[in-house]
């Protein structure tokens, strides 16, 4: 079973690029197209854009927020332009499939989310992906549209087709990297370690690039550093 990818556009304002963008998913051999926080996409120019990409428009799954939107994803990646507020470690489009080969017993959907045409990504939802990643463009106009950006993607994950998972092999979801932090936040509440902090995001974009034996070994130290937090807690607690 091939990887499978998603393409989440949150907040577009242009039913153009949402049409277009549709087109792009098709042209790669892709169909599962998200909106968040957006309605634009149910305006005519977004039908006319798509040409014979409606049927991916039509089948758009559509979200108030992006927590419900990337509920079922086991890898987020942000897409962003580098010069912002946040530090991050940014990955390339080419890069991603080789990131997701090294890890496969623990990835079957990924998710690459684009921010609005205006905008882009808020910090909150930056904060919300497990890596983020940027498109190498000319430093004096480095400027795509959102279209462009999800063409370029599409292009590169496209090849996803030829890594193909063997039969029988099947993600755990104990294992996924979205479990593998939301259960490490947990374990750093216990310990009075904020796990929004900007040091702590850093820390999760590393546990995002581990491989399937590095994650199952994160696993075991993080139950056994539990077990000996919970001993030291009160009963009751």
């Amino acid at each position: 079973m091939a990887l499978e990818v998603c393409f989440i556009l949150s907040r577009p304002q242009t039913a153009e690029n949402i049409g277009a963008a549709a087109r792009a998913i098709k042209t790669m051999g892709f169909h599962d197209l998200r909106i968040v926080g957006s309605r634009v996409v149910d305006e005519k120019p977004a039908s006319w854009m798509a040409c014979h990409a409606k049927d991916v428009l039509e089948n758009a799954q559509r979200f108030s927020s992006l927590h419900w939107a990337r509920e079922d994803i086991d890898l987020l990646i942000g897409t962003t332009a580098k010069n912002r507020a946040i530090n991050h470690e940014y990955i390339l489009p080419q890069d991603i499939l080789t990131l997701c080969e090294k890890r496969k017993e623990n990835t079957k959907r990924i998710g690459i989310l684009f921010g609005s045409e205006d905008l882009g990504l808020t910090n909150e939802e930056i904060t919300e992906c497990d890596l983020v990643s940027s498109i190498p463009s000319n430093p004096g106009y480095g400027v795509l549209n959102l279209a462009q950006c999800v063409m370029v993607y599409a292009y590169e994950l496209s090849k996803s087709f030829q890594h193909q998972q063997l039969p029988g092999q099947e993600v755990t979801r104990e294992l996924c990297g979205e479990t593998l932090r939301s259960k490490v936040s947990e374990m750093f509440k216990l310990v009075d370690i904020d796990p929004y902090a900007p040091r702590t995001q850093r820390l999760f974009e590393k546990l995002a690039q581990l491989d399937d034996e590095q994650i199952q070994l994160v696993h075991f130290l993080r139950k056994k550093i539990l077990k000996t937090i919970m001993k030291e807690v009160p009963r009751g607690y």
